[in-house]
């Protein structure tokens, strides 16, 4: 799908100021309207103002969207099941992958992503008045001139939106002038609504291609091949536009002479084609049609059959596609649920066995077991309940039964996240880290690992408790980025990225030390706030030192490891070792300031609360190396690019340099206070 962005290149410098001024006139107008405004306005009929496909005349059988979930499609080029495509599509707009809408009765019901995409494939005119778009601002909608909901942060629906649309995008193409990291938060808002506006409508359209009939009237190449030449499917013109072309094209004789005429005939076949399947997105993300060639596993989309059947040297493995088109237009001809139900059997059933030769179903049952599972989602929350549960059985239980009873909660959900982790390396066929997301969860279950292991060793709890509090705060991250960027989180990556060995071994052995250095990080914090507010059990928190000193020296070697890994893989791929990029530079000075603590220690010069203090520092170095570097947007490794970040990043450096100055003056005081003591004891 074009974006708006791609289209403003050839826009003059002037628009900006013409825009900037309607927006704030825009903006004024739609306050004023707003204030006088209780609820936003509900069209009666919103097919009767916009152009919208018609729905189904029945409604479907309960199953359906379960029927499905299962088949196979390819989209951003990978096979994977609908539902997936659906969950996603639905969290892009919502924001969430449930949408609550309000029925006829006053009544509330939730609507899973499958059922909602099954609207908008079948019922558009109900899929249009559904709240699925999520609205951070309402700025945005009094800058459209529209009626604004009450809530400054609200959900609103394709029919509300609608009669801005033009303008929205009008704005989206003028912000479009610059680069994505150079736009604020207002403009990134706009942009990214215009193109959730524009995905919608490919959705609801998507089914144009099965649902309208060619007018194939009055051209005389076309017209005496159909029965009836008013109502042709496309099926059926796929079956014959390309034996037509090629006749033409072979008979030149009689084309020159009547070259006038079948100039004329090809330019109403355009036009009725646009006239047919104009709503069709120019770049559709969804390929439903399966590749009739074992060696191409390219799918195909509707627009490209249609483009491809314009052509007289229309191979076999091309019209081998015309079954696919045929089962889905039965879909929309089925006159009962019972005749829709079993034409969804068919479709789904021919579309596996077509991409079963080529392999391309073999894990899209287990795909879509893994996201009904929700397995990440069970885990935060029992890492969750295991740590308000653990926390009072560690602290006011004694002897063995209440220790390991607390340390017994932990286990289901740390199976459940390396279960997570694993079925997603099944799926993938690749290392357990590719993506951002990815380094989230593996980060998460270092952590979490590690800090088993020093508690099994130590026996003091604290560690323990701060486990499950990690576990659960880093599946919740993990959710969030998700909800936030709306994608995929197992997508395709370029075969270099798939295939090499050893960035597979550099980037899953940096991400256990960026798990150990947010762990060492953790632990002080647990350190320094566990003797602020308990000072009678000061000698119990003391012992994290050493924990602290250990989970350093375990991120040094591994940090260390991952970066030379880095450059054995930079060499064999770019021809270098070592460039100085910045994500090199990241990863050197989590290394660095590493070595810095380590030796400092060794030396003498970070008594007291010293190594708490530095471990702060290496948890904001590493936040700076994971996230910070891949939004500078510079170099080999701006990949990660994530709108929003800076914003997140400085106020958690915000919160991190507040423990520091407090941590800092606790040590201090306490210092102090240690030291008037001696002297009042007579021993100085």
């Amino acid at each position: 799908m074009n974006t708006p962005a791609r289209h403003v290149r050839t826009r003059a410098a002037c628009l900006s100021k013409v825009i900037a001024f309607a927006i704030a006139l825009a903006a004024a107008a739609g306050f004023l309207s707003k204030t006088q405004a209780e609820t936003p306005p509900q069209p009666s009929d919103p097919a009767a103002d916009l152009s919208l496909p018609e729905d189904l005349p029945f409604e479907l059988p309960p199953d359906i969207p379960d029927l499905l979930a299962g088949m196979p499609v390819q989209e951003g080029g990978r096979i994977k099941p609908l539902s997936t495509f659906a969950r996603f599509a639905l969290l892009r707009l919502n924001a969430r992958t449930t949408l609550s809408v309000s029925e006829s009765d006053g009544s509330k019901t939730r609507l899973d992503a499958m059922s909602w995409l099954c609207e908008c494939l079948f019922y558009p005119r109900r899929a249009v008045t559904r709240p699925c778009f999520n609205i951070d601002t309402d700025e945005i909608i009094t800058a459209l001139g529209l009626r604004a909901h009450e809530k400054k942060r609200d959900r609103y629906a394709y029919a509300e939106l609608a009669p801005g649309r033009d303008q929205l995008v009008l704005l989206a193409r003028a912000m479009g002038r610059k680069e994505s990291r150079e736009l604020n938060w207002l403009e990134r808002q706009v942009v990214r609504l215009a193109e959730n506006m524009l995905f919608f409508e490919s959705l609801i359209h998507y089914g144009d291609f099965a649902r309208n009939r060619l007018d194939l009237r009055g051209i005389s190449l076309f017209e005496d091949k159909f029965d009836r030449p008013e109502s042709v499917p496309l099926s059926r013109f796929l079956e014959t536009a390309p034996a037509i072309l090629r006749a033409l094209g072979e008979n030149t004789g009689d084309a020159a002479q009547n070259s006038d005429q079948v100039r004329q005939g090809i330019d109403l076949l355009f036009e009725r084609l646009n006239q047919a399947y104009g709503a069709l997105p120019t770049a559709p993300t969804l390929a439903v049609i399966p590749s009739a060639d074992p060696k191409n596993d390219a799918w195909k989309h509707p627009l490209s059959l249609i483009e491809t059947a314009l052509r007289p040297d229309m191979s076999e493995s091309a019209r081998s596609t015309v079954a696919s088109v045929q089962l889905w237009e039965a879909l929309y001809a089925a006159e009962s649920p019972k005749d829709f139900r079993q034409a969804v059997i068919d479709l789904v059933s021919y579309t596996a066995d077509r991409a079963e030769p080529a392999g391309q179903n073999a894990k899209v049952a287990l795909e879509l077991r893994y996201y009904r599972m929700n397995l990440l989602l069970w885990a935060q929350w029992l890492f969750v309940l295991a740590f308000v549960a653990g926390a009072p059985l560690w602290s006011f239980t004694r002897g063995k039964a209440g220790y390991w009873a607390a340390m017994a909660l932990q286990i289901p959900p740390t199976l459940l996240l390396a279960a997570a982790i694993t079925l997603r390396c099944i799926i993938r066929g690749r290392p357990p880290v590719t993506t951002l997301y990815e380094t989230i969860l593996f980060t998460t279950l270092t952590a979490v690992l590690i800090a088993w292991t020093i508690e099994v060793i130590q026996r003091g709890w604290i560690i323990g408790v701060l486990a499950a509090l990690l576990g659960g705060a880093g599946l919740f991250l993990a959710g969030r980025y998700e909800a936030a960027e709306g994608m995929d989180t197992m997508p395709a990556v370029i075969a270099v990225l798939d295939t090499n060995f050893w960035l597979a071994t550099h980037v899953t052995t940096i991400t256990i030390g960026y798990g150990a250095g947010l762990l060492a990080a953790a632990l002080a914090h647990a350190h320094m706030l566990g003797v602020l507010l308990f000072p009678s059990r000061r000698e119990k928190f003391a012992g994290l030192q050493r924990a602290i000193y250990g989970v350093v020296c375990f991120c040094l070697v591994f940090s260390l490891a991952g970066t030379v890994l880095g450059g054995v893989w930079a060499s064999r791929s770019w021809g270098r070792f070592w460039g100085w990029d910045p994500k090199e530079n990241g990863a050197l000075m989590i290394v660095l300031w590493c070595l810095i603590l380590l030796h400092a220690r060794r030396g003498g010069f970070l008594a007291g609360w010293g190594m708490s203090l530095g471990s702060v520092v290496l948890g904001m170095v590493v936040a700076f190396s994971w996230w910070g570097v891949n939004a500078l947007g510079v170099g080999l490794h701006s990949y990660g690019f994530t709108s929003g970040i800076w914003l997140n990043l400085a106020l958690f450096w915000a919160i991190e340099l507040v423990v520091l100055a407090a941590g800092l003056g606790a040590s201090v005081s306490m210092e102090r206070r240690e030291r008037l003591q001696r002297i009042q004891s007579g021993n100085p």
